[in-house]
């Protein structure tokens, strides 16, 4: 098969694939999650939206899958998309409910991880190629085991301060901070690992 860069015409034909649609939507839906949050004040509905948008993080991915839509673009875009939900959500709770400090920290090291994963995969695949002999192109940084628990102690810090300001029950600031700190803690632990500093950086597939 005759190999060709990846350009705009790749790129307008990615863009028209629906699993992509759907991760572009995760950006957006930071801003719709900024509505209720910002001017109202109202939690309940501000983390349904939350909840909604961070779904499609496996609707994309499993969408892609089926319909033999897994794009270039949509590898790229996809840990994008992560970031700006989970970060935007966790900066906007930590400057305005939690505490600034945390939340500018983990914001900072959360954009590190975003720039890193962006430089390794344009970077990796600085003259990306369409073609069946450049599956080796696909392969990009994986997350670690520090990045997966850095999601999992966000999600859950998001899903307590959203139950706790909606009124569901109560948690203590000392908590609250310890899981912020916890998750601040495994984002650098990430960059470390990504930096190869706990063994070789493992490489993977993305799903979309």
């Amino acid at each position: 098969m005759e190999k060709r860069k990846y350009g705009w015409r790749e790129f307008a034909s990615d863009m028209r694939k629906p699993p992509n649609w759907i991760t572009f939507s995760r950006i957006i839906g930071f801003f719709f999650l900024l509505l209720p949050l910002l001017r109202h004040g109202y939690f309940p509905a501000a983390f349904i939206v939350f909840l909604l948008f961070a779904a499609t993080d496996y609707l994309d991915g499993e969408l892609a899958r089926r319909k033999n839509m897994v794009t270039w673009l949509g590898k790229g875009l996809d840990p994008v998309a992560d970031k700006v939900l989970l970060m935007g959500t966790m900066l906007t709770l930590g400057l305005f409910w939690i505490h600034p400090i945390p939340g500018l920290l983990l914001a900072a090291l959360e954009s590190t991880l975003l720039v890193m994963g962006m430089v390794a995969f344009f970077g990796f695949q600085a003259t990306p190629t369409i073609g069946a002999n450049e599956k080796r192109r696909d392969l990009i940084l994986g997350a670690n085991l520090f990045g997966k628990a850095k999601a999992v102690l966000e999600i859950i810090l998001i899903s307590f301060v959203f139950f706790e300001r909606s009124g569901i029950f109560q948690m203590t600031d000392g908590s609250v901070l310890f899981l912020f700190w916890a998750a601040t803690l495994a984002a650098a632990m990430s960059i470390l690992r990504h930096l190869g500093m706990f063994g070789p950086i493992p490489l993977k597939r993305h799903s979309t």
